[in-house]
């Protein structure tokens, strides 16, 4: 026979485990539902408004010296984190994105440079992302500076490898 002591002990035991057992369950539905984008990408091409373009697309490609590869780590809750994102050799930037929570297929964030020239003090902007339904390994990766300039506009294309 076992005493009220025990009962009590067997008890909290019983629903620790439970408490256990409902966090994983979450946690493997949040990786599934959210943490898909999660891996390796390359940056396959990069474009930037050219404001003076009044007919046909106003995205004019940029030739650069990037280092195309980043990676999307899933942080859990929406969230990923991109260390290092690398444009034109001497400047790189790191960025927070969050997966939208009703529409899996887009998402937002900020970026900011985390190394850039010595005369700029503060260098961040917004990304708004899409992913290709069709190819859901292709993301469309739209960019927004707010400081200092708050002009450079563009997107690139982000391809999963």
């Amino acid at each position: 026979m076992t005493t009220g002591a025990e009962n009590i002990l067997l008890g909290i035991g019983s629903s620790l485990m439970l408490l256990i057992l409902i966090e994983v369950r979450d946690l493997n539905r949040d990786k599934k539902q959210y943490g898909y984008l999660a891996g390796k990408y390359k940056r396959e091409e990069r474009y930037n408004e050219d404001k003076t373009k009044t007919v046909d697309s106003k995205w004019k490609l940029v030739t650069t010296n990037d280092n195309p590869n980043l990676e999307l780590i899933y942080k859990g809750s929406r969230e990923y984190f991109i260390p290092q994102i690398h444009y034109d050799e001497q400047w790189i930037a790191t960025a927070t994105i969050f997966l939208d929570a009703t529409n899996t297929k887009r998402g937002s964030g900020i970026y900011q440079y985390t190394k850039k020239a010595d005369s700029i003090k503060v260098d961040f902007g917004e990304y708004n992302f899409f992913v290709d339904v069709i190819e859901n390994r292709r993301l469309y990766v739209f960019h927004q500076n707010h400081l200092p300039s708050g002009l450079s506009v563009g997107y690139e294309v982000w391809v999963r490898q």
